[in-house]
């Protein structure tokens, strides 16, 4: 991997593994890196979608609130998802676009959210 792909140099605070080794399982063990600045972390997560063609994943770090509050509008998420949208979240909001308008999906609202166009 280039430093292009890598992103700014000097911007990593501090790094580590997550987790304890396991003889039975093959995967590497998950890595938490802290940035110095919000800004260089939304750096490195826009270029995470360039990272997957070497195997490398990149999330958000979500706080227990909001991982609940994402649980909570997952039936939601699946049926705009079969309705052809592609919805996302945006911090603890669900969003869609329809329309060439983005749309904030409220907690079982997406029965009423209208079939994507093709």
């Amino acid at each position: 991997m280039s430093q292009n792909e890598m992103g700014p140099e000097g911007e990593v605070d501090s790094f580590h593994r997550l987790g304890r080794p396991s003889a039975k399982y093959s995967k590497p063990r998950p890595i938490r890196v802290c940035f110095k600045t919000l800004g260089s972390k939304h750096e490195y997560l826009k270029l995470a979608k360039g990272l997957r063609s070497h195997g490398i994943r990149c999330d958000d770090d979500l706080t227990r609130l909001q991982q609940q509050e994402r649980e909570q509008l997952s039936t939601d998420f699946n049926t705009l998802k079969s309705k052809g949208h592609i919805p996302f979240f945006r911090g603890s909001s669900l969003k869609f676009h329809h329309a060439d308008k983005m749309h904030t999906c409220k907690r079982n609202g997406a029965k009423k959210a209208p079939d994507a166009q093709p």
